[in-house]
């Protein structure tokens, strides 16, 4: 009896249990089942967001004229926010891209807000367009300023950068402007003076966040559309496919020049105005003291570039090298600390070297830049040197203009950062 008894409780205790456990499963079940339809749906609003980063990087690779318009502040059509895409999965979700200007002329804002039509799930994601585009006075892969009177450069109102290694040479180490950027070393060669080497060991610190920056990422060298170019300057009169040499060749805005062969810009009085994109060896020659190129500007940048040391203190050392002051003049367009006034090209104000400008624009070089012993070539914009160009002789006076607008390829576009942020329903 006793046996039966416990019997019959083991089996009451379980269908007990059963009552209990049974609904917890089908709860657990159910919760499971819209768990995984959630989490299918989420995944959904998702891809389309990634979706449409995509749609947004094809549009902005489609032409060159669509970053031009971003930056003057027209939106695209499709692109503000203002159609409901379904091109990816039509049945289940839809999407919006957004695309607008920042305050870098490099960089533009993506925003991709996707929607899953049967749940009403919202998925969002923030990614940054980027551009290969001049952003320095002088950009190139092994910069180096010659460790002689030939081949040296000096640089206002923008940074230098070099993919590779950047050598110093002996006559100008103690000038300690403008910011130099390397993915290698900076380094003097044979040096005796007071400032030497400024890095050579990949471990940090590799910066004084002054003047120089080794071992830093460093954007890569502006690529031109050289099919673009080269049929603009046919077009224009301008391609030549042979060596060419032009003397005191003064030009209206906006020119195009595209030599496949060496090229010879020579001459006192030249003034060439555009873009000069050179395939093999490009050489400037001649005093320019006459003419044209003696116009003034205001600059928009520059005072980070004299912060350790200013052109007017260019051979100081110690305590006589500092940068930057309320005092104008220090360098060219100084108007005091921090600010800036108009400079006249062709004078020494703030320690320029007082030629007129040669080339008002972009040059791209391809394989040589070269130039008289004794003359100074002045250019005001940016010189690109081609991974194998280098500067080989000549002195030259680099002004660095920030706005200068160049077609490069549709591949030095590319998307980065991307995050998921807040949707916003619509």
């Amino acid at each position: 009896m006793k046996q039966r008894g416990f019997a019959l409780a083991i089996v009451v205790l379980t269908m007990l249990l059963l009552s209990l456990l049974i609904p917890l499963l089908y709860y657990l079940t159910e919760r499971e089942s819209n768990w995984s339809v959630a989490q299918k749906q989420s995944t959904i609003a998702s891809q389309l967001a990634a979706a449409g980063v995509e749609r947004a990087l094809w549009k902005l690779k489609e032409t060159n004229d669509h970053w031009v318009d971003l930056l003057s502040g027209v939106t695209l059509t499709g692109y503000n926010n203002d159609v409901n895409y379904t091109d990816v999965n039509q049945e289940n979700g839809i999407y919006r891209v957004l695309i607008s200007s920042t305050p870098d002329r490099n960089k533009m804002l993506v925003i991709c807000t996707a929607k899953d039509s049967k749940a009403g799930t919202y998925k969002a994601v923030r990614a940054y367009a980027r551009r290969t585009q001049v952003c320095a006075a002088l950009h190139g892969y092994q910069i180096v300023n010659s460790g002689s009177a030939a081949g040296m450069f000096t640089v206002h109102w923008g940074p230098i950068y070099a993919t590779g290694n950047m050598y110093l040479n002996t006559l100008d180490i103690n000038q300690l402007y403008p910011r130099k950027f390397a993915a290698g070393n900076i380094a003097v060669i044979s040096s005796t003076g007071v400032y030497v080497t400024r890095d050579e060991n990949p471990s940090s610190p590799n910066s004084d966040n002054l003047e120089y920056y080794a071992y830093a990422n460093v954007s890569p060298i502006v690529t031109p559309d050289f099919d673009f170019y080269r049929a603009s300057a046919a077009a224009l009169g301008t391609y030549y496919s042979t060596a060419t040499t032009f003397a005191s060749l003064v030009t209206t805005p906006g020119k195009i020049y595209f030599f496949d062969g060496n090229v010879t810009l020579q001459g006192n009085n030249k003034f060439i105005q555009g873009i000069i994109i050179a395939m093999k060896k490009i050489t400037l020659n001649g005093d320019n003291t006459a003419g044209q190129g003696n116009y003034s500007v205001t600059p928009t940048t520059g005072t980070q570039e004299y912060q350790r040391n200013c052109p007017i203190r260019k051979d100081a050392t110690g305590a006589s090298a500092f940068g930057d002051t309320v005092a104008q003049d220090e360098f060219p367009g100084d108007g005091g600390l921090a600010t800036y006034k108009s400079f006249t090209f062709g004078t020494t104000s703030g320690g320029a070297g007082g030629k007129r400008v040669s080339v008002k624009g972009f040059i791209y070089v391809g394989t040589e830049l070269a130039g008289g012993v004794t003359n100074t070539q002045v250019v005001h914009g940016a010189i690109a040197l081609s991974k194998t160009a280098s500067i080989t002789s000549g002195k030259f006076e680099i002004f660095y203009d920030p706005n200068l607008e160049i077609r490069t390829l549709a591949s030095e576009i590319y998307i980065d950062k991307w995050e998921e942020i807040m949707p916003t329903p619509f």
